[in-house]
């Protein structure tokens, strides 16, 4: 049996739900997977959420549409009532920890007075972050994903 169930979409028509997603990658636009709709189903539904100038795109080799990053908000709020099922949102970030060769080559003992971002983890280390941007000026990056699960 499977775990697809059907729903009746925004356009009075029977689909197969599986689970639609939304995710914002670290750059670029946001992807949007959500059952198939016959005709132009899809693209209307996502024109009505972001609106009428919207141009969605479909990504064959990723199989999902594709829309400008500044209509997250709107899909989130509009897609799991308008699709009447739950919607999996992921969205990617990072964290950069920028430090300078003043603070690595401080004395350890002050590392509880460390104000530049790397809150004391390299205060005293001799070596900063391990990218060295430029003489004096280091940078780590730290990506991360978290994952909402947003209900009608």
């Amino acid at each position: 049996m499977s775990s697809a169930h059907h729903a009746v979409g925004f356009l009075g028509k029977r689909y197969v739900v599986g689970m639609a997603s939304i995710v914002r990658p670290l750059r670029g636009r946001t992807k949007v997977k959500i059952p198939y709709q016959p005709g132009s189903g899809n693209r209307d539904l996502l024109k009505r959420i972001c609106g009428e100038q919207t141009r969605p795109r479909y990504n064959r080799d990723e199989k999902c549409f594709e829309v400008a990053r500044e209509h997250l908000r709107a899909l989130i709020e509009q897609l799991p009532g308008e699709l009447g099922t739950r919607v999996e949102v992921t969205l990617h970030g990072a964290t950069q920890t920028t430090c300078v060769e003043a603070c690595w080559n401080a004395s350890p003992e002050t590392r509880w007075d460390c104000e530049c971002s790397c809150a004391g983890q390299y205060h005293g280390e001799g070596v900063g972050p391990p990218l060295i941007v430029r003489d004096g000026l280091a940078v780590e990056t730290e990506y991360t994903t978290h994952t909402f699960i947003v209900c009608p």
